[in-house]
């Protein structure tokens, strides 16, 4: 069964959820924030007090999976309660503030950080900085280390050439 409710405390350290139902306004705990992924690769939304999101209601009592984290069969005999809840990450839009459907496929407003490799086929545009802690390179040429070799005439009229010395 699926319901709204309005989210009134997160525990941060293990995305568990307190939410009041809008429906009949209970208070329900401990409920699970859901991520789109498996166990080694998912996407993490970082949801807040007030925000409205949608939970849906388990047929069967999942308590036992949830404090144990185990898959064997559960015993409990006990069926649909409105404790037995998850809560999905997706922000429910209402008429009074609606939403410009964006001109690219994705839009992501926020903060996106990413762990793991990025792989780009296409075009990247900055419209602000890039900045990186790291060196930067660009097939074997380090931003950091590279060289500039150059050939000129000193003040004496003599040839000179070499490397300029790494940028700081």
């Amino acid at each position: 069964t699926l319901s709204f409710a309005k989210v009134t405390k997160v525990d941060n350290a293990t995305s568990f959820l307190e939410v009041k139902n809008i429906m009949d306004g209970g208070i329900i705990t401990d409920v699970p924030l859901l991520q789109l992924g498996n166990s080694s690769i998912n996407i993490k939304i970082n949801i807040k007090v007030g925000d409205l999101i949608p939970i849906f209601h388990t047929k069967d009592d999942v308590s036992l999976f949830l404090a144990q984290g185990t898959e064997e069969e559960n015993n409990a005999l006990e069926s649909f309660s409105r404790s037995n809840a998850v809560a999905f990450p997706f922000k429910l839009t209402n008429f009074l503030e609606g939403f410009t459907m964006p001109s690219v496929d994705i839009e992501i407003l926020g903060n996106l950080k990413v762990t793991g490799n990025i792989e780009v086929e296409g075009s990247i545009q900055a419209t602000d900085e890039i900045s990186s802690n790291t060196d930067v390179k660009t097939g074997t040429i380090s931003l950091k280390n590279h060289l500039h070799p150059y050939t000129g005439v000193d003040s004496g009229g003599y040839t000179q050439s070499g490397n300029t010395n790494k940028p700081t």
